[in-house]
């Protein structure tokens, strides 16, 4: 089960969301109570990422759920319905968003209010969908994100958790992080990518002027310089070897393609135009970008810094893309039936040499060394740990006892690490009158 459930009007039975990574499907199921009489109502393209969840009509004819689509234009989610006598199934809307999470139907079946993000970038907002008209607006209209989400009987009052992220840019010396000292002083900085110059300087993502923008800054903190702007968002930055070039990934035409920018921000090079990629890295030669692919199955991409051809190398359903130090390895998420591993593949592509039981969808890097991987453990306090490549337990890296971590990276020379640490506060909020919210 890969999503919530949702029980039919009278309780007899409830359906719910499963993933076929093998096949590159999410299925609408439908199950008895008791959990007898499993069926499958409405096949689907898989979602790149978390699926959402269904939710039963108060009449008990329609299935809504958040359903992925590809078109000319890119891969997108869109409301979508399922008979349930006869498993038809069509869009509610007509818009597009980047990823769909819970649903709830008003009580007389007049709409649907349900959390969105309109691109990668973008925070979970809460919309408002008329049924079975389609047309959609944002009940809130802010920074922060909204996650849990339910009703009141009476569909008066919409009860969320409200999440207030706050994160900025730390350095530290690769060998003792407790020496580490903050860099940026805002409030959304590095959570959507840090990367290092050759020369020490850091470029980062941050949400200061309202989009995630890029920027330049000293390790100490100087010289802070603003590298996009007014071009939708742009995060995931990646720094050349030479130092010459930033890619990113960047949503300005409506899809998330792969961008190139000069180190000082000028001559914006669109490199990928396909159905929709994300989490580029430069290879250490500085001369080729890998890049994750969500049209089709998924997989990972290649294309030259300078423009050209884009290449498909791995064929199999990605999330990140991290390459070794060397150049010599692709480290990505690998999806299985049940779960999702980390898998070792080389870096012309093809099949992965080695799966690591370690969880795909982790924020991952390669140590300086390039012997592990390393990745945030959320388990107790948020710390850096590293896994070795050839086996062995895990590694705590950090040892920090307070905030959260969201990325990092190491600079070129492997003796310091670069953080976007903070907080994440959480609160239960009430709206009422959100039907008028527009």
């Amino acid at each position: 089960i890969d999503s919530n459930v949702t029980f039919s009007p009278d309780g007899k039975e409830f359906a719910f969301l499963r993933g076929y990574p093998l096949q590159g499907e999410t299925a609408v199921m439908v199950a008895n109570a008791d959990g007898t009489s499993e069926r499958k109502l409405a096949p689907g393209k898989l979602a790149f990422g978390p699926f959402g969840n269904p939710a039963w009509s108060p009449n008990g004819k329609v299935i809504a759920y958040p359903a992925e689509i590809t078109d000319a234009n890119g891969n997108f989610m869109t409301l979508s319905e399922v008979q349930v006598a006869d498993g038809s199934e069509k869009p509610i809307s007509s818009q597009r968003w980047w990823r769909i999470g819970r649903l709830a139907w008003l009580r007389d079946g007049s709409g649907l209010v349900f959390t969105a993000r309109e691109s990668v970038a973008s925070p979970s907002q809460i919309w408002y969908l008329a049924y079975p008209g389609g047309e959609a607006h944002r009940i809130t209209n802010d920074l922060n994100n909204y996650l849990a989400m339910s009703l009141t009987a009476d569909s008066s009052v919409l009860v969320t958790v409200q999440s207030e992220q706050v994160s900025n840019v730390w350095i530290a010396p690769n060998d003792d992080a407790r020496r580490a000292s903050q860099v940026t002083h805002t409030k959304f900085d590095g959570v959507e990518g840090i990367s290092w110059t050759p020369d020490g300087k850091i470029v980062y993502a941050s949400g200061t002027s309202g989009n995630l923008d890029l920027w330049l800054i000293e390790a100490n903190g100087t010289g802070q310089k603003q590298l996009t702007a007014n071009a939708g968002n742009n995060s995931r930055p990646s720094v050349s070897d030479d130092g010459r070039y930033v890619v990113f990934m960047s949503d300005r035409t409506g899809t998330n393609h792969i961008w190139r920018i000069d180190i000082d921000g000028s001559n914006a090079t669109e490199l990928t135009n396909g159905g929709g990629e994300l989490n580029p890295q430069c290879l250490p030669t500085g001369q080729s970008v890998l890049y994750g692919i969500t049209s089709g199955k998924g997989g990972i991409g290649k294309v030259a810094i300078g423009g050209g051809e884009n290449e498909q190398i791995i064929y199999k359903n990605a999330l990140g893309v991290a390459i070794s130090p060397d150049g010599k390895w692709i480290a990505s998420a690998y999806f299985q039936p049940t779960d999702v591993k980390t898998a070792i593949y080389p870096i012309e592509g093809g099949e992965p040499q080695r799966i690591l039981d370690l969880s795909g969808y982790n924020y991952i890097r390669w140590t300086p060394d390039g012997r592990a991987l390393a990745y945030v453990d959320q388990k107790d306090l948020s710390n850096i740990n590293s896994q070795l490549i050839d086996g062995g337990p895990s590694k705590q890296l950090t040892n920090f006892k307070s905030d959260l971590i969201f990325s990092f990276a190491w600079s070129r020379d492997g003796k310091q690490l670069a953080l976007a640490r903070g907080t994440l506060n959480k609160d239960v909020v009430l709206i009422s009158n959100f039907k008028d919210q527009q």
